[in-house]
């Protein structure tokens, strides 16, 4: 198998499990009448994404090769899908049990991916394999998400989440293959290595400003993920058409609008993209607005997730570049994953609560209020670049 190959393969896992803890399981609820303050706490079952790096700190330990590591991984993921097909709706405390887990696993899965993918890449020094892995990635997504939602409307998500099962099981037994073998001697991180790399971002100036942006950047966003479904089947938009808009037609829009955001900061600053493309996606969610008093129109919501889904990737391009810039060469692969787990606080703990502002207020405020919290962080972008 090719490097490229091999790649696209690794980004697809990444990307099919990514949903199954995220939005996938969000649609399955909101699908079956849950409140929105239960909804909005389910947000926390990703919690391991936000734990990444520690994780990987922990699990480096185990005196096992990284091939069998991820296979375990794929075990775990297949036995808590399976166990939560076999979980009635309604039983909220073992659902978010067995999510948890798939994302614990998943995380473990995504350690060890992006591992050899990066070492193998800088060997090969493959662009190529770069965008193998990012079409892998979103084509995974959108298997386990529009896939999965387009497939609810003939088949139980019970019997979804037994295929899904499966199929992590298969690619997991499909990707142990492509492991070389680990002939060096394993040698553990070293909790002393916790600290260094975090000191070190950005060359240790303005570290309390750049947590900021990274947490407050995509906080509008992360908060609108939680709402988007439950809000839609609301209006009365059914399964296949909320998958067709916002997943199918939602991801060419998304690959459209990386091109562009790429494109333009070739002849543009990071800082400038970061703020012109951050306030254009803000201008955007007046969009939800616009459809509460519409209520249900079609072209509406293709417009809507359309115009969501190609300016957040282009604020998304500027993000991961400004994320990118701050850390050096030496700890750039550990920077990354710390500053990645910070992002991920902004995609599952802060989230939480916004159940509780959907369930006691209308529409038009719960999206009233959360494109205001995107302010905060594009103020902040513009006094660290001034």
């Amino acid at each position: 198998m090719t490097v490229t190959l091999q790649t696209l393969l690794y980004g697809f896992m990444s990307g099919f499990c990514l949903l199954l803890s995220g939005n996938t399981l969000n649609f399955w609820l909101a699908e079956s009448g849950i409140n929105l303050i239960t909804l909005g706490l389910f947000s926390l079952v990703a919690l391991p994404y936000s734990l990444k790096y520690p994780i990987a700190l922990l699990v480096d330990r185990l005196p096992l090769k990284d091939a069998y590591k991820l296979f375990f991984a794929s075990i775990g993921l297949t036995y808590s899908l399976w166990q939560l097909s076999t979980t009635p709706i309604t039983n909220f405390p073992t659902i978010a049990l067995w999510a948890s887990l798939i994302a614990t696993a998943a995380v473990i899965q995504d350690i060890y991916l992006d591992k050899y993918r990066i070492d193998k890449t800088h060997a090969q020094n493959s662009g190529h394999s770069a965008g193998g892995y990012i079409t892998g990635y979103r084509l995974g997504m959108l298997a386990s998400g529009a896939g999965l939602i387009y497939a609810s409307t003939v088949f139980e998500w019970a019997t979804l989440f037994k295929i899904s099962a499966m199929l992590c099981l298969l690619l997991g037994a499909l990707v142990f293959s492509t492991f070389p073998p680990q002939h060096r001697k394993h040698k553990p991180s070293s909790f002393q290595n916790f600290w260094r790399p975090i000191l070190k971002i950005g060359k240790g100036r303005d570290l309390m400003t750049i947590i900021a942006i990274i947490i407050l950047y995509r906080l509008a966003d992360n908060l609108l993920a939680i709402l988007v479904n439950p809000f839609q089947l609301s209006l009365g938009f059914t399964a296949a058409e909320i998958a067709t808009a916002s997943k199918v037609f939602g991801t060419a829009m998304a690959l459209l609008g990386g091109i562009i955001g790429g494109k333009l900061l070739q002849t543009h600053t990071v800082s400038w993209g970061l703020l012109t493309f951050g306030l254009i996606h803000l201008i955007t969610h007046g969009l939800f607005i616009l459809q509460t008093h519409v209520g249900y129109n079609l072209p509406l919501l293709y417009l809507v997730n359309g115009a969501e889904s190609l300016t957040g990737s282009m604020a998304m391009v500027s993000y991961i570049a400004f994320i990118t810039s701050l850390c050096n060469k030496r700890f750039g692969t550990v920077q990354y994953a710390l500053l990645s787990s910070v992002m991920g606080f902004s995609r599952t703990l802060i989230p939480s609560s916004v159940g509780l502002l959907a369930q006691n207020t209308t529409w038009t405020t719960t999206f009233t209020l959360i494109t205001l919290t995107g302010i905060p962080g594009l103020m902040l972008c513009w006094y660290r670049n001034k």
